[in-house]
């Protein structure tokens, strides 16, 4: 028996990273799509919003127009109408 063993075990704790270090590296990429998307998605929303706001101020100027009318006929008509 030259072989003598005391008993104790050994345990090779070194961490292997490298699936970790692929899935971060995915999560990153997704993460970056993502952050694009969004910009994107704000610019055409900014684009949109540039387009409708003068619409709008259209129909706001019509609106106050045929109001304005309205109230002027109501005032010239006779009483009893």
């Amino acid at each position: 028996m030259a072989d003598r063993s005391d008993g104790s075990l050994v345990f090779d704790t070194e961490l292997d990273n490298t699936n970790f270090d692929k899935g971060a590296k995915k999560l990153l990429a997704a993460v970056e799509d993502l952050t694009g998307a969004v910009d994107n998605l704000g610019d055409n929303m900014m684009h949109s919003f540039q387009t409708v706001i003068p619409l709008l101020q259209n129909i706001a100027g019509s609106a106050s127009q045929i109001y304005d009318r309205m109230s002027a006929s109501r005032r010239r008509k006779p009483a009893g109408y």
